[in-house]
This record gives structure tokens, sequence and C-alpha cells, in this order.
């Protein structure tokens, strides 16, 4: 039993060395250790980082969501109206609808504003967009904190500065590509 805990310890200690010689921390000549804290103000700077990625993830989530949402909303609108002129047009034929065959073209003119409105208004393609950026900014927070990818090698102050440059591209990526959705014609 006390060997199997001096091995457990032994195994901690050499797991632990090899985990603090991946982030270049210095071993003393007597085969110690010297851990390296970051100081407070990289740790402010990893701080911020890390605020300004969460508010950005949850800027594009909402986003996502309400462009999913108006995109939901018209697509459900177009196909009932357009169920609705239907079933309207064929009352009007057999003579069942009375003194309101003046609501066909009204239900038929309102399928058509919303099936335009959906047509115009990039709701679909926002809502990608905006999802992309999201997940990409997620993405990027969860490679940032394992410290996996392109932060691997990197000391503590140099993975802060490269996620805060990562952060910054999607963030400009995905306010791009909204610029130019709201302002390109729609795709047929």
């Amino acid at each position: 039993m006390e060997q199997s805990t001096h091995d457990s310890v032994q195994n901690s200690t050499q797991n632990s060395a090899n985990a603090t010689a991946r982030h270049s921390v210095p071993a003393r000549a007597d085969g110690a250790i010297e851990l390296e804290f970051p100081s407070q103000n990289e740790l402010n700077k990893r701080a911020v980082a890390l605020a300004e990625c969460d508010r950005l993830i949850q800027h594009f989530a909402q986003e996502a969501a309400q462009h999913k949402r108006r995109f939901t909303q018209l697509k459900t609108a177009c196909i009932t109206l357009g169920l609705i002129t239907t079933l309207l047009s064929g009352m009007t034929l057999t003579k069942k609808i009375g003194e309101w065959e003046w609501t066909v073209p009204v239900v038929s003119g309102l399928t058509t504003l919303t099936t335009t409105l959906l047509s115009q208004t990039n709701a679909q393609r926002l809502w990608v967009q905006a999802r992309n950026a999201q997940q990409r900014l997620t993405a990027e927070k969860f490679l940032y904190l394992q410290e996996a990818s392109a932060y691997a090698q990197l000391t503590p102050d140099e993975r802060t500065r490269c996620f805060s440059t990562q952060v910054i591209d999607i963030w400009t990526q995905g306010h791009e590509a909204w610029s130019q959705g709201i302002s390109a014609p729609p795709a047929q």
C-alpha cells in the first residue's frame, strides 16, 4: 500500500512536471520546478478577453434567434395564407362564400406581400451568418481555454493577445457578412 502511494505521488509529480515543462517553466539546478504565476495584469487581460468573447457570443446568439424567428414567422405566414387563398378560391367557385368574396383578393394580396418579404429580407441568410459567427467564437474560446491548436506553444500573455486578435477577426467577419447581407439583393 505504501509503495502504491509513493508511486502515485511520484507519477503525479512527474505529470505535473511534464505539464509544467510544456509551458516552458524553468527547473532549478536541484531539479525542483519553479512555477511562474501570471501577473495580475495578465489575469485582467485574460478576463477582459474572455468577457468580450462571451459578450459577442451572446450578441450573435440574439441576432441568430431574431433572424430565425423572423424567417420562421414569414415562412409560416406564406404557407398559411397560401392555403387560405386556395380554400377561399375554391369556395368562390362553388358559390359558398357569398358576401365574403372580397376576402379572396385581400388574402391573396397578403400572401404576395409575405412571400415578397420572405424573399427580400434575407432573414434566413442573416440567421445562418449570425449562428456561424457564434459557433466560431465558441470554438475559439474552447481552444483558448484548452490551450490547444495555435495556443499550445504560446506564453500566457501571447495566448491572450492571439485570442483577442482571433475574437476581433471573427467579429469583424461577422459584421462584414451582415452588412453585405443587408445591402446585397437576396439570393434567388
